[in-house]
Order: C-alpha cells, then sequence, then structure tokens
C-alpha cells in the first residue's frame, strides 16, 4: 500500500480498487489503512453475474465469486462492487452455451432457471 499511497499522493493514481480480494481481507486492509495513515480502496470487483457460480467447478484458487450469503457481508464492508465476468464468459448465449467449459462453471439449476 506504500507504492500505491505514493502514486496517489504524486497524482499518477487517483484511487485504488482490490480484485477477487475475500471480506476479511478487505477489513485486514482497511484497518491497516487507517493505522498507517494511507488510502484505502475504493471498490471491490469479484466475480459475480446474473449467473449463479458453481463452487467446484472454479479452478483457479484466486477466483473468488460472490455468492448470496457474501453479498450481505460485502455491503457491510462499504465499498462499491464491480461485477467480473458480468456476462458469465456468455452462459447465457445459446451458441457458447454449448461449450462444456463455459457451462461448468456456472452449471447450477439457478442459473438453469434464469437461462
Amino acid at each position: 500500500m506504500d507504492w500505491t499511497a505514493q502514486k496517489i499522493s504524486s497524482g499518477l493514481f487517483q484511487a485504488i480498487g482490490a480484485s477477487n480480494w475475500i471480506n476479511s481481507r478487505l477489513r485486514e486492509a482497511a484497518q491497516w489503512c487507517r493505522a498507517h495513515d494511507k488510502p484505502n480502496f475504493v471498490a471491490s470487483q469479484i466475480g459475480w453475474s446474473l449467473a449463479e457460480s458453481n463452487p467446484t467447478a472454479i479452478t483457479a484458487p484466486t477466483l473468488i465469486h460472490l455468492s448470496p450469503p457474501d453479498y450481505d457481508d460485502f455491503m457491510n464492508v462499504g465499498l462499491p462492487i464491480f461485477a467480473d465476468q458480468a456476462q458469465a464468459r456468455g452462459i447465457f448465449d445459446p451458441v457458447k452455451r454449448l461449450q462444456s467449459e463455459r457451462i461448468a462453471r456456472y452449471d447450477t439449476p439457478t442459473t438453469h432457471q434464469r437461462f
């Protein structure tokens, strides 16, 4: 955060955001920023879309998808959320839907109902 604070104070950056951070990590970062008088994140980007994620099909351990229970917790963190993969990798496109790697990540009853 020191490096980003320098970039903000120099005018190179206006603000910073987080991507794929869980709520507890965002809270820890906010506490650290307050304790060290550094700028905190202004927004969080997380996997979130109309399609519901299937956690067992997410192969990259650093990808975090907003689940319904996490939503309320994210609202309590107080950061705006930017949806990553809002189009759900094209799962609602009938042609792209036929590609199995796209289906697995969002293969849930909720996604099928919404489709």
